[in-house]
């Protein structure tokens, strides 16, 4: 489509998309309307193809059953037809005097061959009077990741959770969670006000959301920050969280994260707990740093059983690792969970504290202030924390087997000799530790994981270009984000450049599959005016250097690389913002009427799902 404005000034334009009707292929077997719904990840481009990294936001609705008819983002549901629709809404600035062609791409299942992540608002008109439900998919095959994010319908924030077998069926849900859990000190649940749920960027190599909120007696403030990643083996679930302590308090009651909630937790039979650290040195003895406890049932989930650990301060170093396993049910597609912390920065009762502690509450994991913090906490008290949360496929049932056979992932492959130990997984995870850093002047690194290497601005480096150097292996695709730019547009012939395993020369990164520009994501940083580039790129050696740019000149004498500290929460680089450019800040979440409903619980044969796995990439 083309947009013009004929007049002598700048303009906004509010445009939206949607989509009612059975998909253009009708040789797919999903052709039914709108088949990409559980996981579409629209990507606006300019004439050339680029990614223009425009904010859209997506609001969709599916529903199975028949409702009354209610009329709803343009449509009458309850009739022949079904229940589901989508829209795509975006503010484009347009300059002056100009005319600009623009294409938007919706990404269905798999972007640059690989299964895309998508994050979504999902609306549950007729369902239900709570407020906004969200719902994150790697690929269109059925959620993955689900956040009731003002707890009103299940009074806890992350609710359904699912392994992904690339088989084109929905799973079994092995969820909840929740973010900061808090009784004060007479005993009564505090719950959070103020709460601001924003999608920044919904896919398709890397959604990125943010929660922030504060407790109602004003005492501690939370943003959490949510990416899901575009992978091949199993979803990964990536939390940065900050609390801030803004007045003195007591409780008696305290975690900062919980895998499996007090009010939301589904099939949750698992026969042992596992968890351990990482060894201070390459001398010491890994397994001196784990520890398994054989779980049973629990009578009372309202009080901790004294036979688990309690604020019990975990061992070794970061990061720490957290296993479930195994699923003791035998219903297809259930997965086994895995928690990991990844860093770990507190100040707790005016002192800090170097390593967290964690509690085991029946079927729950709870990361926990270590018990010798006591029960207060003191203004100026922080917590800063990174996670991983993983949902593994099983090895029984040929779960396991059968991911890998549909996705020929490398991950899997390697994993595959332990497979049969989802707790052995869920450690390599851990232990899948980047190190990121630079010695080019005028550029950071904000991230190790994911990897995220920023120009401090864009006129610090004339040549704008990005060079960077990273210590270990990953498992699946890493996702690899290059910001602070000044344009969105990929220099011709250029782009992500990668020397792995002592390499002469480095390779293109190319994972295209319909046109030159298909495996990458562009993001508008409204706060900055820049943009950055995100890539996902599979890291097979211990020592890897990459460039961003033009062809990258090898250097007659090898740049020393200097350790860089994981930087503190937030940064942002200001610099200018560029002319043309997309609406200065995000499109906000659209509060529903009625909200909506969450995934229909599958018992047995899981529902809603297409029978075979669709083939499409862009549509």
């Amino acid at each position: 489509f083309t947009v013009a404005n004929a007049a002598g000034a700048e303009a906004v334009l509010r445009l939206s998309i949607s989509r009612n009707f059975p998909t253009r292929f009708s040789s797919l077997p999903q052709s039914r309307v709108s088949a990409e719904i559980t996981g579409l990840a629209p990507v606006l481009r300019d004439s050339s193809g680029h990614p223009t990294g425009v904010a859209m936001q997506v609001s969709k609705k599916w529903d199975e059953t028949a409702l009354k008819q209610v009329y709803e983002a343009g449509y009458e549901l309850g009739n022949a037809g079904g229940n589901n629709w989508w829209t795509i809404n975006m503010n484009l600035r347009v300059p002056a005097n100009s005319e600009t062609t623009l294409f938007l791409a919706v990404v269905y299942n798999r972007y640059g061959g690989v299964s895309s992540f998508s994050h979504a608002q999902l609306s549950l008109i007729g369902y239900t009077d709570t407020w906004v439900w969200q719902e994150a998919s790697l690929g269109s095959l059925g959620e993955n990741i689900c956040f009731d994010v003002v707890g009103s319908h299940t009074r806890s924030q992350i609710t359904d959770v699912r392994v992904s077998l690339f088989d084109g069926y929905w799973s079994e849900n092995v969820g909840g969670g929740d973010f900061l859990v808090y009784f004060d000190g007479y005993g009564a649940y505090v719950y959070s006000k103020m709460l601001d749920p924003i999608i920044m960027a919904s896919g398709p190599c890397l959604s990125n959301a943010s929660y922030t909120q504060i407790t109602a007696d004003g005492a501690i403030e939370m943003t959490t920050h949510f990416s899901g990643s575009r992978t091949d083996d199993f979803t990964r679930n990536f939390f940065h969280i900050r609390y801030d302590v803004r007045k003195n308090t007591t409780f008696s009651r305290l975690a900062f994260f919980q895998h499996g909630s007090d009010f939301y937790t589904k099939f949750d039979e698992f026969g042992q707990f596992q968890y351990g650290g990482s060894p201070s040195s390459d001398d010491d003895d890994p397994t001196a740093y784990e520890t398994t406890t054989t779980l049973t049932s629990c009578n009372n989930q309202y009080s901790y059983p004294g036979e688990y650990p309690y604020r019990q301060e975990v061992a070794g170093e970061a990061p720490w690792w957290f296993s479930m396993a195994p699923q003791k049910l035998a219903n297809a597609g259930l997965g086994d969970r895995g928690l990991v912390v990844r860093s770990w920065d507190a100040v707790l009762g005016g002192q800090r504290a170097p390593k967290p502690a964690f509690s085991l509450f029946c079927e729950r994991v709870e990361i926990s202030p270590p018990l010798q913090v006591g029960s207060k906490l003191v203004e100026g008290d922080h917590v800063e924390m990174r996670l991983e949360l993983v949902i593994l496929p099983r090895w029984g049932n040929g779960e396991f087997a059968q991911a890998l056979s549909n996705t020929g992932s490398a991950s899997l492959t390697k994993l595959a000799p332990i497979a049969s130990n989802s707790s052995a997984m869920v450690q390599a995870q851990a232990r899948a530790h980047l190190r990121v850093s630079t010695a080019q002047q005028g550029v950071r690194v904000e991230s190790h994981y994911p990897i995220r290497v920023c120009l401090v601005s864009p006129s610090s480096n004339s040549l704008n270009f990005v060079r960077f150097h990273v210590s270990g292996q990953g498992l699946g695709f890493v996702p690899v984000v290059v910001c602070g730019l000044g344009s969105h547009e990929v220099p011709a012939g250029g782009g992500l450049w990668v020397r792995g395993g002592g390499a002469a020369e480095y390779e293109l990164v190319d994972q295209a599959v319909y046109d030159e520009t298909d495996f990458w994501q562009t993001n508008f940083v409204a706060a900055t005016g820049t943009y950055e580039i995100v890539y996902n790129i599979e890291i097979f050696d211990n020592e890897t250097d990459f460039f961003w740019g033009s062809e990258p000149a090898i250097p007659s004498r090898a740049p020393v690389f200097q350790p860089t500290r994981q930087p503190a929460y937030p940064s942002a680089a200001p610099s200018e913002r560029p002319v043309p450019a997309p609406t200065e800040q995000p499109v906000p979440l659209p509060t529903p009427g009625p909200s909506a409903r969450p995934t229909p619980q599958p018992s047995g044969e899981p529902s809603l799902r297409p029978t075979l796995e669709p083939s499409l990439s862009p549509t």
